[in-house]
């Protein structure tokens, strides 16, 4: 299996309710959640209300008000690293005080470019503010306004708001980091059959383990599966180019990336048009593995 030195890069990044504050109490305390997914932040800031006994405040107070920043005291913010989509509308990389209008059956999510509003001071209109149309649904008793991410994917997740009993779920997905699709003209030379063992640690004399890799061009990807497999998260991998002969290795799970190698890349040998194995070499130039192509 993979060094036990050897640490897969976290790609997920979750700070839980945090954030400095003057030491007073306030009925409306701040908070914060962030979400990393590929690189991308997603940030969320906001104060959080109580209810306080108030069962019904949605029908008594907050649907009165037609719009409405999901916390309290200061506007909730959402501010991003790089441009994502929400619910399937492009968002811009910045900082966007937060608003719901209400709606009959549906809301609209207004993000708005003056991120810093009080939360008395609704939003006019102007250039910038985007609009998202979203489906407030029945949810479990929160007595704290709660913003989360349930849900982590390779490309997104689900942002989830939730208060007294409602609450609206928001699908992003973010761009991704890396180009995983290839010609198959250019895949051509790597696909084949292949040994493939752990470099031996200094001093240790066993015989290396050998594992069987089968590369094939598949789905617009250069693709392999180990048998067996050296790691339990290596059963499929994708091998995806950086530069001509060197590749990066994701594993997938269920057809999708999973996780992505940062931390190593392995180095195909050609003769001719014709790979005849390769190395993984580490961040350092250290060699962790070797394959030679068997067919």
């Amino acid at each position: 299996m993979r060094p036990a030195h050897l640490v897969l890069p976290a790609v997920l990044l979750v700070a839980g309710l945090a954030a400095p504050v003057s030491a007073q109490i306030q009925a409306s305390e701040p908070g914060s959640v962030a979400q990393v997914v590929d690189g991308t932040k997603f940030s969320i800031e906001y104060y959080r209300p109580r209810l306080r006994g108030r069962d019904s405040i949605f029908e008594t107070q907050i649907l009165a008000e037609k719009v409405w920043t999901p916390g309290a005291n200061w506007a909730t913010t959402f501010e991003l690293s790089k441009k994502i989509q929400l619910n399937g509308t492009d968002v811009p990389a910045g900082k966007y005080s937060t608003w719901f209008i209400f709606h009959d059956r549906t809301w609209t999510l207004l993000l708005d470019p003056r991120a810093r509003r009080f939360h008395m001071n609704r939003p006019d209109s102007v250039a910038g503010q985007i609009k998202i149309e979203v489906t407030p649904e029945a949810g479990p008793f929160t007595d704290v306004l709660a913003w989360t991410f349930p849900e982590i994917r390779v490309n997104g997740g689900k942002l989830r708001m939730n208060f007294a009993t409602r609450q609206v779920t928001l699908d992003y997905r973010v761009e991704p980091s890396f180009e995983y699709s290839m010609p198959q003209q250019a895949a051509r030379p790597y696909v084949g059959q292949y040994e493939f063992s752990w470099a031996s640690e200094p001093g240790d004399t066993t015989p290396p383990k050998v594992y069987k890799l089968d590369l094939q061009y598949r789905n617009g990807s250069l693709k392999g599966t180990f048998d067996p497999s050296p790691d339990p998260t290596m059963q499929e991998v994708l091998f995806f180019s950086i530069r001509p002969h060197w590749f990066r290795m994701a594993t997938l799970e269920k057809g999708e990336v999973f996780d992505v190698w940062t931390d190593a890349v392995f180095e195909f040998a050609l003769q001719g048009n014709r790979a005849t194995g390769f190395e993984i070499r580490g961040d350092g130039d250290e060699v962790w593995g070797r394959a030679k192509r068997v067919r």
